[in-house]
């Protein structure tokens, strides 16, 4: 009875966000649902985290946070590189927090940076991750919404706004094999 009640409770939540994706939900493990749907022709899955840890096991800190995170996942995003950009301490957990970024090809780190991912990320507010997978086609947006499990309409309405512009900025920086970057 608690799973369908559940269930149910984590399906209003979401109803809000279902047109704005022309989606639907699904399970995303024991009682828990996450949004699968598409946005500007991609598919997309968009799904509630507890934990900050987009990059490995986080700092120590960060495990023993509460800290509500959504995400969303778009797929079919064409690239050459994985990278990704979070904010927050290095592996020790000790020091300042700042922005970093997780990437192998210094070339790249250098497009990224020059095409303002960093202030891109610092003006959304609430200090989002991304993750690009090029194996995988995928790129990750993660965010903080607490207190809350799923944003708001507005919210998510923003999320994928800022997802579309580290997408363009993907392509840009990093296009898939086979396509040349424009003029520098």
């Amino acid at each position: 009875m608690f799973r369908i009640v559940h269930r149910r409770r984590e399906e209003r939540l979401f109803a809000p966000l279902l047109p704005l994706v022309e989606g639907h939900t699904v399970a995303d493990g024991p009682g828990r649902r996450a949004v699968e749907g598409s946005h500007r022709g991609r598919p997309l899955r968009a799904a509630y985290v507890r934990g900050d840890a987009l990059f490995g096991s986080g700092s120590p800190e960060s495990a023993a946070l509460e800290t509500h995170m959504f995400d969303l996942i778009a797929s079919a995003v064409p690239g050459a590189a994985d990278w990704g950009v979070s904010y927050g301490r290095d592996g020790s957990g000790l020091g300042a927090r700042h922005w970093r970024t997780v990437v192998s090809d210094p070339e790249l780190e250098a497009r990224l940076l020059g095409a303002g991912v960093m202030e891109l990320l610092d003006a959304a507010g609430a200090f989002p991750q991304v993750r690009y997978e090029a194996g995988l086609a995928r790129l990750t947006l993660r965010k903080e919404i607490a207190p809350r499990r799923v944003p708001t309409a507005e919210g998510f309405a923003a999320q994928l706004a800022l997802l579309d512009q580290v997408v363009a900025l993907n392509f840009a920086v990093n296009p898939p094999p086979g396509l040349a970057l424009g003029p520098p």
